[in-house]
């Protein structure tokens, strides 16, 4: 059949336009070499197949014409989606793992401080003051320092208390800091690009860009929470097909159901909640309304399906207690457990001290001269309160009384004064006797500090005792740095294991995604080559059309 007199211009106009267009993708790349979160793009090139048909035409014979050229069908990412999968799971580990390691660095400036130069010092000196009060027991002047000494321990604990408070207060700010700046800023503006991404491409327009700022949220996203990326394909009239985005929380929700947190335009957020013993949950909200979605878990916590990214982490060291959780409380040992360790020490110190000076019904059986008193050496502030390391103090009665340390509870004895190896008598013949001075109480005190049978026990969540700890009270100090510094060394090696793991993903995903200069160079020497090619494939075209209207049926006019 007859082709077409003008098809190859066509041809090689789309020749032109294929190449130029590739010209400007790689312009593009270039340009963009360093702009965060930009992934690289390629001209989507196809063969245009010959549509023309001719009633003429003898099907099966050799009447055929090639076809059309190239054309360029649109703008593609490069992209690897199991990378970004892979990637982002990392990203929500190394999330926990970094904020975990900051909050035990902050716990581990306290505790060092408490176990090597602070309280470990202060009942040192406590040890040392008891034994000079034992071979001074009516000297005034050592039972007043004795006494500023006690006071020194007490004040150091609640210097210690009260500065893993301020980190536990500190942790909550920097958890609703990043839910409210972080988290629920990203969900809102993904849900705003999917709606963009989603008209543009309603419209034909590839919106690769608006796609690169979503992709960098996601991955931002992925650090504070375990996520889930959804992809689903949506089918327009005319057999268009566009893409749907959501994302949901890769910890699942009650009854196996899941959590959206985005789903196209529409989108919920987090908000942070307090109980009251002082521990931190995640409610989820509707992003619009700001009303708590109660469906999601129970009331809306959703604290649980919370297993990984920095929030994660937030919630393992505000609400981490160790040995003293109960079921269903977490089990990381965080701010909490060294607050309730601490307690512990300080609830024993004070009960010990106070059951040794005061004067019990077997003590009176066993000297009649006694009186049955509590006599206690440390006393909550303010009173009436159960002991802890936040508020234990010196007794009122300390306080108004240096010598109201029990020295003796043995009975008085009397002895002879001698003179010169004989019994010394007074003035009228009667012979002199004297009390015997007797510290062997004060002994007990030391023997108190420094015995390693002290049982330091703790009650967990549920209501069960448990032995936190035996030994001294030093070792007591020591066993609390130890387990620190376990959980710091293992965090750590844990950290910087991801860190690893986390680089060789962004450093694949990069070698598909990210430009790189020498490719790019290659391909704009290719694409200028295919430009000069079709340019003078148009020029061959022109001359081969002159010559057939200049010089055919010229000859024999």
């Amino acid at each position: 059949m007859l082709r077409p007199t003008f098809l190859n211009f066509e041809t090689a106009r789309r020749a032109l336009n294929t190449a130029q267009a590739g010209l400007d993708v790689v312009g593009n790349n270039i340009g963009n070499v360093n702009t965060p979160g930009y992934t690289r793009q390629r001209a989507v090139q196809v063969s245009v197949h010959s549509s023309f048909q001719s009633q003429f035409q003898v099907h099966g014979g050799r009447g055929g014409f090639a076809g059309q050229g190239a054309e360029v069908s649109g703008i593609s990412q490069v992209r690897d989606s199991y990378l970004d999968t892979r990637f982002r799971n990392e990203a929500s580990t190394h999330g926990t793992l970094a904020v975990r390691a900051g909050g035990l660095n902050d716990i581990g400036r306290i505790i060092d401080e408490v176990s090597k130069t602070g309280l470990h010092d202060r009942i040192g000196d406590l040890v040392h003051q008891l034994g000079l009060f034992a071979h001074n027991a009516d000297s005034p002047e050592i039972a007043v320092v004795l006494r500023n000494t006690a006071m020194a321990v007490t004040q150091t604990f609640n210097r210690a208390a009260n500065d893993l408070a301020a980190v536990l207060q500190h942790q909550k700010f920097d958890l609703e800091v990043a839910v409210r700046d972080e988290v629920n800023t990203t969900l809102e503006r993904i849900a705003f690009l999917n709606e963009r991404i989603r008209q543009d491409h309603m419209f034909g327009s590839p919106a690769n860009e608006l796609m690169d700022e979503r992709n960098l949220l996601i991955d931002n996203l992925s650090s504070f929470l375990p996520i889930h990326v959804v992809r689903t394909p949506e089918h327009l009239p005319g057999g268009r097909t566009i893409e749907s985005l959501s994302i949901q929380l890769s910890g699942g929700g009650a009854a196996g159901q899941n959590i959206t947190l985005v789903d196209n335009d529409v989108f919920n957020q987090l908000a942070v909640s307090q109980g009251e013993d002082g521990s931190a949950s995640i409610l989820l909200t509707d992003g619009r309304s700001g009303f708590t979605i109660t469906d999601a878990g129970r009331g809306g916590d959703i604290t649980g399906n919370i297993t990984g990214g920095g929030i994660r982490g937030f919630l393992d060291i505000i609400n981490g207690r160790g040995d003293f959780a109960g079921s269903g409380q977490n089990g990381f040992r965080g701010v909490p457990y060294y607050i309730e360790s601490l307690n512990v020490i300080a609830t024993t110190f004070a009960a010990l001290m106070n059951q040794t000076n005061s004067i019990s019904d077997a003590d009176v059986l066993n000297n009649p001269q006694l009186t049955a008193q509590d006599r206690p050496l440390f006393a909550s502030n303010p009173p009436g309160q159960p002991i802890t390391a936040a508020n234990i103090t010196i007794s009122a009665n300390w306080m108004a009384e240096a010598n109201w340390l029990t020295t003796t509870k043995q009975p008085i004895v009397q002895v002879p004064v001698l003179e010169n190896g004989q019994p010394k008598f007074d003035g009228e013949g009667n012979q002199i006797f004297e009390t015997q001075s007797n510290s062997d109480n004060i002994l007990i005190f030391v023997n108190l500090l420094s015995s390693d049978t002290t049982f330091f026990r703790g009650v967990n969540g549920d209501g069960d005792q448990f032995m936190l700890f035996r030994g001294t009270f030093e070792e007591s100090l020591t066993s609390m740095q130890s387990n620190l510094g376990l959980d710091a060394s293992l965090g750590g090696a844990l950290l910087d294991a991801s860190e690893l793991v986390l680089g060789g993903f962004a450093d694949r995903r990069d070698s598909i995604s990210a430009v790189s200069m020498d490719e790019e160079a290659v391909n704009m020497m290719i694409l200028q080559n295919f430009y000069n090619a079709a340019a003078r494939f148009m020029t061959v075209v022109d001359e081969a059309l002159g010559t057939i209207i200049q010089n055919m049926g010229v000859v024999g006019r």
